[in-house]
């Protein structure tokens, strides 16, 4: 019997994880390739989650459970009619404000599949808390092996379904796990029927050794109340590591790629938390991370105050674990005030709100009152004010009485709040010194800089209050004084949006403009309109500009992506510049802080939406050259790179006409991509990487750029042909032709 329930339950979380990351990656396409795009999408699959265990928790209302069994499988067979799981190509946002889209989208296309197979793991809880099986007592055991079966569903897809199968092929074989978890719930309920069902489950849910016997009825009085702070304390339990996996994930996916995996592992990490809470003997786990917990903390502060991006394999290790560390506390707290049975579904329903609160937080309610990825932060004060009283090591879940001084109900010392402060004040004292002597760019002086806060912040780890709000003053020095100030000088503008965090950044003779950790263009008020960065008129794109100088091709240009503008300096009179921008921030911050726009000799438009729609409407045979620069960032809008991307593109090419992709990126190769698809559309390819870049070149704004130029006809590259710089490729027949429905950034990254 056990076997039975727990298939299902696992079965059934392996379809709910799985299903997140294979409709993800069809709306990603659509928005830009976005790293908010998953944000948006893990709040609606919160709140389905929260539907269905609100699901669950109604149809209790049916007293005898062999009902409720016959009308939940009924329930089951509705999602039948909506399989398989794929979105209408012709579903696109337009004006629509994207995360309004992404949540409409998500309710028509997979909301009842979704919930139906949410209602999983609560309701075949209580279904087997009724029967009369000796560990009906305490189900919560199927609880972790539900969030296995979830882990398991998340980490097959970027290592064994994507790489194998295509978009279509991938919601197939959601359809057919969907029928293996009917037949299994079917099953669950033929046990039910067969078995005995017990008037009321078991009120016990403690320990082993605290539990009645197994299968003791309990009655309705003797089933403690749950008070609302209870239930508060569920909710942000659950919020806080809501919240830190969706803020981690959009950090990381900033910074390196929007792709499955780095959906993918966060996730994992968080559920695999849930496992490891619920499971029995976890306790020593438990207590050790608790222990930990502070350090981990404080050296996430640390790359906060230093602002630091590289070695990237260490931070991401630090990010991944702070979130596990975070996550786990918070989860074994939840395991250890979890109710008693008859209290199961609603505990499970207050656990889904603090999900959906956590979501909504960051996918709705960051974006639109923060103007940097402030979530994060936030969620680890939360962490810390949720902690219980100090415990030692083998101390039990009610063992109180040995916490630190100024814990508990007593209120710490005024001394406790101050030292903080004075923590924060000597990091600044220490911020003026180090910009007075102009060591601001030395990494050892600002790692000396953080270690007297950060061993001051860990003397108070054992008093919560107050190790929360020395956590809240030292993650609020680099938000109020950012590091980057010591890099780029002082900044004029910093403005979110669901494409991702940009920033204007200006010194005494330089401005630039960043989209998170990457710079899109700079300008140099001593060189007026010179194009640099990865522009130069001496790199790859310059000598394609030569090329094009007098030639006819030249008249009419289509450039996908406009960062501030730079393209535009290479105008000529007579000739048209078409950018393709898809957020309007942009365009507006290229226009405010930088010219390039403004003084083109040529004439200049700028499109907002979608590259590849936008270019769709544009006449066939229209453009000379057409430039694809949106691939600098490292959220990779990989539908601009599918076989049908460029038939599109060479419709709109005139006979002789140039493609120019700018691929400069640091961690995702897209050489072979490109490789690939002009091998089997018959195209000639060159590549030029340009990285002689010298620090006197690198001190007046001109940066490495990696670029490909692909013509129908070997002639029409000509000079290039020539060019020693510019080298032929050969495609990679081991790596899958990338179409609009497969893709796999993965087997691309590097993490150097």
């Amino acid at each position: 019997m056990i076997a039975v329930y727990t298939a299902a339950v696992f079965v059934g979380a392996a379809l709910v994880f799985l299903v997140q990351p294979l409709i993800a990656k069809q709306l990603l396409p659509r928005l830009g390739g976005s790293p908010a795009v998953w944000n948006a999408c893990m709040v609606f699959f919160q709140a389905a989650l929260l539907a269905g265990y609100g699901y669950a928790h109604a149809i209790r209302a049916i007293r005898d459970p062999r009902k409720a069994a016959g009308v939940h499988l009924l329930f089951l067979l509705v999602p039948l009619a909506l399989l398989p799981l794929v979105i209408p190509r012709e579903w696109t946002p337009g004006a629509t404000w994207p995360p309004l889209w992404v949540l409409g989208v998500l309710s028509l296309s997979v909301g009842l599949p979704f919930v139906a197979a949410s209602t999983t793991s609560p309701l075949l809880q209580h279904w087997f808390s009724r029967t009369d099986h000796p560990h009906a007592s305490d189900p919560y055991f199927l609880y972790a092996a539900s969030n296995a079966g979830s882990l398991l569903g998340l980490l097959s897809y970027p290592f064994l379904i994507e790489p194998r199968f295509a978009v279509s092929e991938q919601a197939q074989v959601w359809s057919v796990g969907y029928g293996a978890f009917l037949l299994l719930a079917a099953a669950c309920a033929a046990l039910l029927w067969k078995r005995g069902v017990k008037d009321q489950p078991s009120a016990a849910a403690g320990d082993a050794a605290e539990r009645e016997p197994a299968g003791a009825l309990a009655s309705a009085a003797e089933v403690p109340a749950v008070d609302s702070r209870q239930r508060l304390r569920w909710v942000l339990l659950s919020l806080a590591p809501s919240s830190l996996v969706l803020g981690v994930t959009h950090s990381l996916s900033t910074d390196m790629a929007a792709v499955p995996l780095l959906w993918v592992v966060p996730l994992s990490l968080y559920l695999l938390t849930f496992v490891l809470a619920f499971s029995p003997r976890t306790r020593f786990l438990l207590r050790l991370n608790e222990l930990g917990l502070p350090v981990v903390m404080l050296g996430l502060v640390l790359a906060f105050l230093t602002g630091a991006f590289d070695p990237l394999w260490l931070l991401v290790a630090l990010h991944l674990a702070g979130l596990f560390m975070c996550a786990l506390a918070c989860h074994g707290w939840l395991a250890e005030e979890r109710p008693p049975a008859e209290r199961l579904t609603e505990f499970f329903l207050w656990v889904a709100l603090g999900g959906v609160l956590g979501g909504s937080f960051n996918a709705l309610v960051g974006p639109a009152l923060f103007p940097d990825l402030w979530e994060y932060p936030l969620m680890l004060v939360l962490v810390a004010l949720l902690r219980p009283g100090w415990r030692p090591l083998g101390a039990e879940p009610a063992q109180e009485e040995q916490q630190a001084p100024g814990e508990g109900r007593e209120v710490p010392p005024a001394a406790l709040y101050l030292t903080p402060i004075v923590l924060g004040a000597i990091y600044l004292l220490l911020e003026r010194v180090i910009v007075a002597y102009g060591y601001e760019s030395n990494p050892a002086v600002r790692l000396a800089q953080a270690v007297i806060p950060l061993l001051g912040a860990y003397l108070l780890s054992r008093r919560r209050f107050a190790f929360a709000f020395a956590l809240a003053v030292l993650l609020c020095l680099p938000f109020a004084f950012p590091r980057d100030k010591a890099t780029y000088g002082q900044r004029l503008h910093l403005e979110r949006t669901f494409f991702g965090v940009h920033s204007v950044w200006e010194d005494d003779t330089e401005r630039l403009l960043m989209h998170g950790s990457t710079i899109h263009g700079t300008q140099r008020s001593e060189l007026g309109n010179t194009p640099l960065a990865y522009y130069t008129s001496r790199g790859p794109i310059g000598n394609v500009f030569k090329l094009l100088e007098r030639d006819p091709r030249g008249r009419r240009v289509g450039l996908i992506g406009l960062g501030v503008g730079s393209l535009a300096a290479y105008g000529q009179p007579g000739q048209r510049f078409t950018f393709y921008e898809i957020d309007g921030t942009v365009e507006r911050l290229a226009r405010e802080y930088f010219t390039f726009l403004r003084d083109s000799p040529a004439e200049v438009e700028v499109v907002i939406g979608d590259g590849r729609l936008e270019v769709a409407k544009a006449e066939d045979g229209s453009f000379g050259l057409l430039v694809l620069d949106a691939f600098s960032s490292d959220a990779i809008p990989t539908h601009l790179l599918t076989r049908e991307a460029l038939e599109l593109y060479l419709r709109k090419l005139q006979p002789r006409g140039l493609l120019a992709f700018h691929i400069s990126n640091r961690y995702v190769d897209l050489k072979p991509v490109l490789s690939n698809l002009a091998f089997a559309l018959g195209l000639t390819m060159r590549v030029r990487y340009d990285d002689d870049v010298t620090d006197e070149m690198r001190s007046i704004g001109i940066l490495r750029s990696h670029w490909v130029v692909l013509a129908r006809e070997p002639l029409h590259l000509g000079a290039l042909l020539r060019h020693r710089a510019w080298k032929a490729t050969e495609p990679r027949p081991q790596q899958r032709l990338w179409t609009d429905d497969y893709s796999n950034v993965l087997e691309l990254m590097s993490f150097r």
